[in-house]
């Protein structure tokens, strides 16, 4: 993924594309040189799904994209469980899959519920950070003398709101990063799912 001027984060299409050869190259290169075949085998499948990754905006939807031999019903029912295992609600992922391409695409209400009310790697639960963070603002404020009327309020909020974001994007980032790699190891344990190549991401 990388990051645009706008601060947007976009699919890395410059990249080189993910192909099967390139992947049987690493296989046989980090063989060769004592690394785990496992490992890197999983690493490039990661990398390779990433670049099917869209982030559009701090509010939107996160797109995942790809190549499968199953049908819809059927790869939703094989990404159903690392969903649920991210707390990610089956009414919370549309699944589509077209001539052998598949996109993931969890709804951006979801994201903000997982960032607020699941760890997802960090130090605690996001609403108890966010709760925190709002209860050291009014704390500022008292102690800084300012009258905690309405401007208080609206500071405290405003406040808040910063914190909320924050985290979001922290989830949106962090959920990426997890659904790609739970993507390459169904990868490499099934050969169901591919990463997307150059023509499939359009």
């Amino acid at each position: 993924m990388k990051s645009t001027p706008t601060g947007l984060v976009a699919p890395a299409r410059e990249e080189e594309s993910w192909t099967g050869d390139g992947h049987a190259i690493r296989l046989e290169a980090g063989e060769e040189v004592g690394l785990s075949r496992r490992e890197v085998g999983l690493e490039s499948f990661r990398e390779g799904f990433t670049q099917g990754v869209e982030l559009f905006g701090e509010d939107a939807a996160l797109v995942l994209h790809g190549r499968t031999i199953l049908s819809r019903p059927q790869l939703r029912a094989e990404t159903g469980e690392l969903m649920e295992a991210m707390g990610i609600p089956p009414r919370g992922v549309i699944v589509r899959v077209d001539d052998g391409q598949f996109e993931l695409r969890v709804s951006r209400w979801v994201i903000a519920m997982v960032g607020v009310t699941r760890p997802l790697g960090g130090r605690g639960g996001g609403a108890v950070g966010v709760a925190a963070g709002v209860t050291a603002a009014g704390l500022a404020l008292g102690m800084s003398g300012i009258p905690f009327g309405v401007p208080g309020a609206l500071a405290v909020l405003v406040g808040a709101g910063v914190l909320w974001t924050a985290r979001v994007t922290k989830a949106r980032g962090l959920l990426a990063r997890r659904l790609t790699e739970e993507l390459g190891r169904l990868a490499q344990r099934e050969g169901t799912v591919l990463p997307p190549s150059e023509g499939s991401r359009g």
